[in-house]
């Protein structure tokens, strides 16, 4: 699905932003999106009553998004689409329903995409190929690991110089790819890359009420797929 941000405005006195965008978790539901008064952080202010998310829920750390002092509402729009596409939420697209193309991060983009990525890795244990084939007991090679990944039954987000494989995607007695992963997968398609697909996961899911993706994916596999299609394939409203 797609997101669309229709309006937003500078709270008077203050740094802080509200922004209204159509495309809550990118299933087509208006909602109001609101940072602090620094202009930190991003909450869900309010929405149509269609997701779990209530209103106040935090989307966003003060370190995962931040609109820098005397931003233009230009810049600030921005910002948020990035942030946006970070939760999985887009792609992004205009009035004309287009498919809108940004350029390259600058500087405090590219620090507020920094941090996030560090909220991602934190929030997870990623393993390099050489420590699951250990923790397999040797039962499966790089090689292995390589044709899963291939074959779309597992992904990896490229970190210092090494790919890293998230252990919620294995079997931790089997180290073995978890089923519901290449479902995921499949269900995203080339829609997004590794790291959108990771911040997936690592994000509040409001079909799963407010669980994470990556908590559920070995015990209630099933919910996570059908979470996963529904933000692909859900309703469209306005």
């Amino acid at each position: 699905m797609t997101f669309r941000i229709d309006y937003l405005y500078r709270r008077e006195g203050t740094d802080g932003w509200v922004f209204d965008i159509k495309g809550i978790e990118g299933r087509g539901i208006y909602g109001t999106l609101v940072t602090n008064p620094e202009g930190r952080a991003l909450y869900l202010e309010d929405q149509e009553h269609l997701i779990a998310i209530p209103p106040g829920s935090l989307l966003l750390s003060a370190t995962e998004f931040c609109v820098p002092a005397n931003s233009s509402k230009a810049q600030a729009m921005r910002m948020l689409a990035l942030a946006l596409l970070r939760l999985g939420w887009g792609p992004e697209v205009n009035q004309q329903n287009k498919v809108v193309s940004r350029p390259p991060a600058n500087g405090a983009e590219a620090a507020m995409i920094a941090n996030a990525r560090n909220a991602v890795l934190a929030a997870a244990e990623w393993l390099t190929a050489g420590q699951i084939v250990e923790r397999a007991g040797f039962s499966l090679s790089k090689s292995q690991l390589e044709q899963w990944r291939n074959d779309g039954r597992i992904f990896a987000i490229r970190h210092e110089g090494a790919d890293r494989y998230p252990g919620y995607a294995f079997n931790p007695e089997t180290y073995w790819p978890i089923a519901a992963v290449a479902h995921v997968l499949a269900v995203f398609q080339a829609s997004r890359d590794a790291w959108e697909v990771a911040y997936w996961f690592a994000s509040a899911n409001g079909f799963l009420g407010g669980s994470r993706p990556q908590d559920l994916i070995l015990t209630c596999p099933d919910e996570v797929i059908a979470a996963a299609t529904d933000e692909m394939t859900g309703p469209i409203h306005g």
